[in-house]
This record gives structure tokens, C-alpha cells and sequence, in this order.
């Protein structure tokens, strides 16, 4: 499934060359998987995992192609303009695995028997 852009409405042909040029970009580089997650085109990254890098890391779309190669600056900047036009859908879904991964994590109690093997082997190292 392909991202369908908005209808563009423009006050200027300026400003609706920008909105075109946008939308092409975000068809071109931005899928939606089977469970409707925003995904960029041919891998299996999720945009929201590039805006968490860019807010939680304060990542510029360099170090993120410094550490993604596998992306082209096409593709970042396709992403972090599809999160701009669904900032709210995609702040829910973060916010929502945020809670999953707490939810989770309280749900974990060490295992003691590991955490002693664990001691213990760090003492020999």
C-alpha cells in the first residue's frame, strides 16, 4: 500500500510546486506495511524509528546516512516529511509502543539464579 498525499491546496503555484514535488517524494520512498505502519520503500525500517533517532539522539539526516548507509538522503528526508504530515498518528503509535515497552518491562523480574551466574563471571573477566 502507497501513501496517498493529502489534495494539495496552495495560495501560490510556488508554494504548490513544493506540495507536488512533497507528495512525489513521499509515494517514491514511503510504503505502508501490512499492519499499517509507515515503513521506507524496500527495507524494513519504520519512519518512526528514524524520527525516535532524529528526536531522541538529536540526529541530523548525515548521521543518520552515517549510520543507515543503506538510505538515501531521499529516503530520510521522505520520512521525516511523512512524520511532519501524520505528526499526531505517529506521536500516538510512539507513544502506545512507549507504554507497551513499559508495560513489558514490569512485567520481567530478574531471574536471580542468572544474575548471580552473571556476577560471578564478570568477577573472573
Amino acid at each position: 500500500m502507497i501513501f496517498a498525499p493529502r489534495p494539495i491546496v496552495a495560495p501560490n503555484a510556488g508554494d504548490r510546486f513544493k506540495k507536488v514535488e512533497l507528495a512525489h517524494s513521499l509515494i517514491m520512498h514511503v510504503d505502508i506495511d501490512k499492519h499499517g505502519v509507515a515503513v521506507i520503500r524496500g527495507t524494513r525500517i519504520k519512519v518512526k524509528q528514524l524520527v525516535s533517532l532524529r528526536r531522541a539522539w538529536g540526529w541530523t539526516a548525515e548521521q543518520i546516512r552515517e549510520n543507515l548507509p543503506q538510505l538515501a538522503f531521499d529516503q530520510i528526508y521522505a520520512a521525516f516529511a511523512y512524520y511532519d504530515e501524520h505528526q499526531a498518528a505517529l506521536e500516538a503509535e510512539m507513544d502506545a509502543d512507549d507504554r507497551e515497552a513499559e508495560r513489558l518491562a514490569t512485567q520481567q523480574a530478574p531471574d536471580p539464579a542468572l544474575i548471580k551466574r552473571l556476577r560471578e563471571a564478570s568477577k573472573r573477566t
